[in-house]
């Protein structure tokens, strides 16, 4: 049971490396070349990543304070609870210790950062079907998919069916996203 529970932690751990180095070539390269969108992609999944992507890639210094400290959080946080290495490296795991600490502060203080400076709308579609009008192309999603508009992407949500979804969008947001033609509020 313990190797089972150990390897599935390792095999979490990197595929949180392999992420995280996919993402800081891609925002290196930014950083280097200037920012660029994405080209319409015309498969659904192909898009959603590229918008996902073109989220982090707007904010690339930023992106890079939250992963890059993830990595050590990943790696050194499963090791703080080995009672080997705890009793046989008592220096090694108070150092890294606090490195994990330090790591999981900085990834807390720039995800609130993150939430101010990068809010976007996250549609999950539970049940039905939405079309997501964008001014290049129209991304249709169905039961069990998501999408994220990011900040600033000027876009139309409709449904031609009844459909349940999950919005998640910045405060104070109105519902014709435009404040001078906005309905209303009224208080029920």
């Amino acid at each position: 049971m313990r190797r089972t529970l150990w390897s599935a932690v390792i095999l979490l751990a990197l595929i949180s490396v392999a992420v995280v180095v996919r993402r800081t070539t891609n925002l290196v390269l930014i950083l280097i070349n200037g920012y660029h969108p994405p080209a319409a992609a015309s498969n659904l999944t192909a898009a959603q990543l590229a918008a996902l992507d073109d989220v982090f890639a707007r904010y690339p210094v930023l992106t890079l304070i939250h992963i890059l400290p993830g990595v050590l959080f990943m790696g050194l946080g499963p090791l703080q609870f080995n009672a080997t290495l705890r009793a046989r490296h008592r220096q090694w795991h108070r150092w890294s210790g606090r490195v994990y600490l330090i790591c999981s502060l900085i990834i807390g203080v720039s995800a609130l950062v993150m939430s101010v400076a990068m809010p976007s709308d996250f549609f999950l579609i539970l049940k039905g079907r939405l079309t997501i009008g964008l001014r290049d192309r129209e991304v249709v999603l169905g039961s069990g998919e998501l999408f994220v508009v990011p900040r600033g992407v000027e876009h139309q949500p409709f449904a031609e069916e009844e459909t349940h979804l999950l919005l998640i969008e910045p405060g104070g947001t109105p519902n014709t996203g435009n404040p001078a033609t906005a309905a209303p509020r009224q208080a029920i």
